[in-house]
Formats: C-alpha cells, structure tokens, sequence
C-alpha cells in the first residue's frame, strides 16, 4: 500500500513533465511587420500606366527614411511595386463598311466609363517573391482631367499611409 502511494504521484509527475517538455502544436505565424524589419533596402517598381501613382507612391516611401531605395532589384532586400488601372473616361468609335446595296456606310459616336481607378501596392520579398503586404485604393471619379489627376494623388497618399501604419503603427492616445 506504501508503495502504491508513492509511485502514482511520481507517475503523474513524470507524466506532466513528458507533457511539457512536447513543443506546442500552435505557433503563431510570423508577423509581416517582422519581415519587414530585416529589408533595409527597397527597390521601386513600376507595373502600371499612371505615372501620377507610382511618382506619389515613390516620393512618400523617399521622404519616410524608413528604407534605402536602390536602382536595381538585384540590391534590394524588398520589392515595392506600384500598379494602377486606367478608370473611366470617354473613348469615340469609329466603323466603316459597306451597306446591303454595296455602298460605302460609315458611323461614329461616343462610349462613357464611369468605373474608378485603383492604384495598387504590392510588397515583396526579392528573394522568395513572397508578398508581405498588399493594398488597393480607388480614386474617386471625376470628369475634369485635373480633379482626375488630383483624386489619384489622393488615392496613392492613402494607399500608402495604410502601409506605413502597417509598419509602423501610430501611437495611441
């Protein structure tokens, strides 16, 4: 009976012990704002038709001081790459043919798009091409080539401070 009382704890002792010394089947997933912390230096992509987007995009990431920007990809620890999409406008069409009777027939009008434009973001690793962070932002529409221009300015400005708040997240009050 003494023994008895004396080898169950010690099993449960050795069994908690086993137990613990197992690694956790649940770790956390490296956060992206840790990749981040190694890329010192970064190189600028353009992958677009907007010229306005990656020229805003670029001068922002200049300005931060957070990372090198570098001329070649081949140098970088990271890839920023800058895309947008040519939202609405007007476009005029054009079409010429021949008629049933064999005559000439021609016809032109207008076509209207009102879709917005998106200026993207996409971060990456040079290396393993993994993307660490990602954003889109749409410009609003406008119909004046100017508020076009400056709704796309807006657009990439924000685009690129929910980026900055990703990697440095501001401070609370």
């Amino acid at each position: 009976m003494l023994r008895r009382s004396i080898v169950v704890p010690a099993l449960l002792v050795v069994a908690i012990a086993i137990h613990a010394q197992q690694p956790s089947a649940k770790t956390p997933p490296p956060s992206t704002v840790g990749h981040f912390a190694f890329g010192k230096s970064l190189f600028l992509k353009k992958a677009s038709v907007s010229e306005i987007a990656f020229e805003t995009i670029a001068t922002d990431i200049q300005g931060w001081g957070r990372f090198v920007v570098v001329n070649a990809p081949e140098k970088a620890d990271l890839i920023a790459e800058v895309s947008s999409d040519q939202g609405g406008g007007v476009t005029r069409t054009e079409t010429s043919g021949y008629a049933s009777d064999g005559r000439p027939q021609s016809s032109s009008g207008t076509n209207r798009e009102f879709s917005p434009t998106a200026v993207t973001l996409k971060v990456y690793d040079a290396k393993g091409r993994l993307i660490l962070w990602s954003g889109t932002e749409h410009a609003k529409f406008a119909l004046k080539q100017k508020a076009q221009e400056n709704n796309l300015v807006e657009a990439s400005q924000r685009l690129f401070e929910k980026f900055h708040d990703k990697i440095e997240p501001p401070a609370k009050e």
